[in-house]
């Protein structure tokens, strides 16, 4: 039987919550969201943190991974110490800075980035530097006209490292006349089946090198070599008048004459190995994504593709900022260096034994709550101060490489 004091019991349990408790809950809601929002935030920007330190870590060490590689195997030339240089050294297109094999690295630095100075990194734009705001190792030559139209940014140096790469399996068919223009090779390269290319390529107007344990020779082979894969034995030519740079005249610049390890011109004989020669070019540009990269541009062909080469020049390492290029400089014979400057200061290409390397990393994505006003030291003692884009995490990487060919 339901009685008046059964009803109103009933009432008050089937009631809801009222506009304060309503509101009290609402509040307690709030904060409850606030704390895990505030969580969740800080948890992404330590994400955001982490991700971007490894990311800095991570590519600073691909990026020194492919210079000091390079830089390892500089002046590298076989069983021998020197190599002749056969290039036309009065072409237009030739430069030292990235043929001479005997300047065993070359370079230039960009002005106002030489040790004691301030550097500020106020813009990124490649079309606000022109050649003449980098300087040539030793000599203080304008920038190549190779780079023209690659995208090179303000404020960072251009590296290149020489020496002979690839073995090839090619032997020469007989005895090389110190005057030939063309002879012949033994091909012993891999090939998949008859008509198909060999591996490694050969192709016209690669530099190449001759070495024995007495000599070795670079010249650029004018031979179209691989044009036919099954032929064996296969021309090398080294004829004047085409490529860039080219070759000088063999009737008046023999093999052997231009080594100064080699004053009686012994012949090419069975012994004889064949190279690849590299040169590479290191350098800071815009990337396809927009931001600085570091690029290798090779001219182991002689004169590069026009920009926009798929192949040539790759693109290595993004969030390269800046990158600074000291030469060790051995003043007192002892194969050691006794100074470290930037290009244009070295006295003497054939005496820098070790090159100091310096890059500024800079992470991909920005980080709005973080402003990096920091000044930094790269290789050493050239102070950067990134004024453009300061809410990027950044870090410097640095090594000091020893040229040990040439010690050998």
């Amino acid at each position: 039987m339901n009685t008046p004091n059964n009803i109103a019991a009933l009432y008050r349990r089937c009631r809801g919550f009222g506009l304060i408790e309503l509101m009290v809950s609402i509040v307690i809601s709030m904060l409850l969201l606030a704390v895990v929002s505030g969580v969740y935030l800080s948890s992404k920007q330590t994400f955001n943190v982490s991700n971007n330190v490894a990311r800095l870590q991570e590519n600073s060490r691909f990026a020194l991974w492919f210079i000091n590689h390079d830089l390892r195997m500089a002046g590298y030339s076989g069983c021998t110490r020197t190599i002749g240089n056969l290039l036309d050294t009065a072409a237009p297109g030739y430069d030292p800075n990235l043929y001479d094999p005997n300047q065993v690295v070359g370079g230039w630095n960009f002005d106002d980035t030489e040790p004691g100075d301030v550097y500020a990194i106020s813009t990124l734009d490649p079309t606000t530097v022109t050649a003449g705001d980098w300087e040539g190792l030793a000599t203080g030559s304008d920038l190549a006209a190779d780079f023209n139209g690659r995208n090179l940014v303000p404020g960072s140096d251009v590296l290149v490292v020489k020496r002979a790469n690839t073995l090839l399996s090619l032997k020469p068919s007989g005895t090389i006349a110190l005057g030939a223009s063309t002879f012949n090779v033994n091909d012993g390269r891999e090939q998949s089946s008859s008509g198909q290319p060999r591996v490694p390529a050969i192709e016209q107007f690669d530099l190449l090198v001759l070495s024995t344990c007495q000599q070795a020779d670079l010249f650029q082979n004018t031979s179209n070599t691989d044009s036919n894969p099954d032929l064996n034995p296969k021309p090398i030519s080294r004829t004047a008048g085409s490529g860039i740079p080219g070759n000088q005249d063999p009737t008046t610049k023999s093999f052997g004459t231009s080594n100064p390890l080699s004053p009686l011109s012994p012949t090419y004989g069975d012994e004889t190995e064949v190279y690849a020669f590299t040169s590479n070019a290191y350098y800071v540009a815009t990337g396809s994504t927009g931001e600085p990269t570091l690029f290798r541009l090779s001219f182991s062909n002689g004169q590069p593709p026009a920009p926009g080469d798929p192949d040539n020049p790759q693109e290595l390492v993004e969030g390269v900022e800046n990158m600074q290029v000291l030469y060790g400089e051995d003043t007192d014979g002892d194969d050691t260096a006794n100074r470290y400057v930037a290009a244009d200061e070295v006295t003497n290409p054939a005496a820098v034994v070790a090159v100091r390397v310096g890059l500024l990393m800079r992470a991909p994505t920005q980080n709005e709550d973080f402003i990096d006003g920091k000044q930094f030291f790269v290789a050493d003692n050239i102070e950067i101060q990134p004024v453009v884009d300061p809410n990027h995490l950044r870090y410097i990487a640095s090594s000091t490489v020893q040229l040990r060919n040439l010690g050998l």
